[in-house]
């Protein structure tokens, strides 16, 4: 993968930010860095690994009691 080194002062904005977004010298969009996301993806991951019956999003909110069947 490829990795980009950036300063102190970037990196401290990075370590202090749910979510920056990285700029080219000319202020076009290039991506975003989601420092916290990092770990999120792993968990995913891991869970993605377990056998078994994956459920959909209106069926976890079902189970969570957010939603009624059909809703």
């Amino acid at each position: 993968m490829p990795q980009i080194v950036v300063d102190e002062e970037s990196a401290r904005v990075i370590e202090e930010s749910l979510i920056v977004e990285v700029r080219d010298p000319h202020g076009r969009l290039l991506g975003l860095v989601a420092r916290d996301l990092v770990e999120d993806f792993e968990i995913a991951k891991q869970r993605l690994a377990i056998p078994g019956r994956l459920l959909t999003t209106d069926e976890a909110l079902e189970r969570l009691g957010q939603r009624k069947p059909g809703e």
